[in-house]
């Protein structure tokens, strides 16, 4: 996007002529233990939090109690993730909208997303085949495609060496792209392997704690891409949105769920 955006004070920073502008929001998992209330997060500097909400056939621990705090901040867009791994694709769809609470008559949403990255031996990985399906079940059961979070290393090395279908890959093109890339500009990584995923919808550009984050040589960008919030943490995983907040919110409650919590 290539547009100067009117966006809402606080949430986004570094609008510079035709630079497009940005919003900026963390995600979570129950490894992240000293956090505040969720409700109580700055809505301007976290307009949307997503939490991993189970991984294979586990509930992450953390998830529901933290929902239910975030459903305290009416400002604020909640959001889950499912981390993929080598269990059955039913079995874990069925962890995945146990652990959120689905509820065809739920008085909330959250937004949901699959993720795939390397699980290691214990848990297995998923397949691109199962990711596909995983997708297809979910919106068959929901009438939602989920958001898809992958890095593109992980992305063309599973499309390269796993057999798939054609049919696998209309389904991914369905679902938005999440991308990570901490050191370069995501316009840098492709991943030709599915087209509709070019250009991205989000982007990790920071990781856990122990990882610096993407950080623009142009002293313009200084504050575009922070690496915390205050008050909540110095190093947080954080993603980037190329328009405002509303526009995000927007773009998420397309992929969102009714749920109980």
């Amino acid at each position: 996007m290539k547009q100067t955006r009117i966006v809402l004070p606080g949430v986004v920073v570094a609008c510079l002529g035709v630079v497009s502008c940005g919003t900026t929001f963390p995600n979570f998992s129950a490894w992240d233990e000293d956090l505040p209330p969720i409700h109580e997060f700055p809505p301007s500097k976290a307009p949307v939090v997503i939490h991993r909400g189970s991984i294979g056939l586990d509930t992450d621990s953390r998830y529901e109690a933290r929902a239910r705090e975030a459903r305290l901040n009416p400002e604020m867009l909640w959001g889950a993730y499912h981390l993929c791994t080598g269990d059955g694709i039913h079995s874990q769809l069925n962890t995945f909208l146990k652990s959120i609470g689905y509820a065809k008559d739920g008085a909330y949403r959250t937004v949901v997303v699959l993720d795939l990255e390397s699980c290691g031996p214990r848990r297995g990985d998923i397949t691109i085949p199962d990711l596909a399906s995983l997708a297809r079940m979910l919106h068959e059961r929901t009438g939602v495609y989920p958001i898809i979070y992958v890095n593109p290393y992980q992305a063309n090395r599973r499309l390269r060496t796993e057999e798939h279908s054609r049919r696998d890959i209309a389904t991914l093109s369905q679902c938005p792209l999440w991308t990570s890339s901490w050191t370069y500009h995501p316009r840098t990584k492709k991943i030709p392997g599915v087209p509709a995923w070019d250009p991205w919808d989000l982007w990790q550009y920071a990781g856990d704690a122990g990882e610096e984050g993407f950080r623009s040589s142009n002293p313009l960008y200084r504050f575009k891409y922070p690496r915390g919030i205050r008050g909540v943490g110095d190093k947080l995983e954080m993603n980037f949105y190329p328009g405002s907040a509303q526009e995000l919110r927007t773009f998420l409650g397309q992929h969102s769920v009714p749920v109980k919590f």
